[in-house]
């Protein structure tokens, strides 16, 4: 098909279709990242849980594996730590052999979003930003230069309301 703009002319089923496709999702077992991770698979898509190790991403990995037919992986992740996520790409390598997409869906849910602004404490701001700009910053240098050797792939960033 010639290349088009209009969308009557799209085949969208087939723009949005996954299968074969390995996702990491970061923040996997969140409100947001249970979306994504249902939708990839639901598209065909193998799905990496990843998560903080609380959240039980092997768990959630298993039962989108089960009710949808696609294999998925949990792994408990820290995203600040770049060893913790070298170690996740290893496994996602080793278990699929590539990496075609990646969702940062991580964040930081700590109390601050139901503290007054003029009583945030420094400490728990650092927290914050650590985790959700410093483990994108890793996941994208770690991951996204996974991508990036195949020359095609997707990254999304999610937004959160906290």
């Amino acid at each position: 098909m010639e290349r088009t703009t209009d969308p009557r002319d799209i085949d969208f089923r087939n723009k949005f279709e996954l299968t074969g496709k390995i996702v990491v999702i970061s923040g996997a077992c969140g409100l947001l990242g249970k979306a994504f991770s249902e939708a990839c698979a639901q598209f065909g898509a193998s799905v990496v849980v990843a998560d903080i190790p609380e959240s039980n991403p092997e768990a959630f990995a298993q039962d989108l594996e089960s009710r949808n037919g696609v294999a998925c992986l949990g792994f408990a992740v820290d995203v600040v730590s770049k060893a913790s996520i070298e170690a996740l790409r290893d496994e996602v390598l080793e278990r699929f052999g590539k990496i075609d997409g990646l969702v940062n869906g991580h964040q930081n849910k700590s109390h601050l979003i139901f503290e007054p602004f003029e009583l945030v404490s420094e400490e728990n701001w650092d927290n914050v930003v650590e985790v959700i700009i410093k483990g994108t910053f890793l996941l994208f240098q770690v991951l996204g230069c996974e991508i990036a050797k195949q020359r095609i792939g997707s990254i999304v960033n999610l937004p959160s309301t906290y």
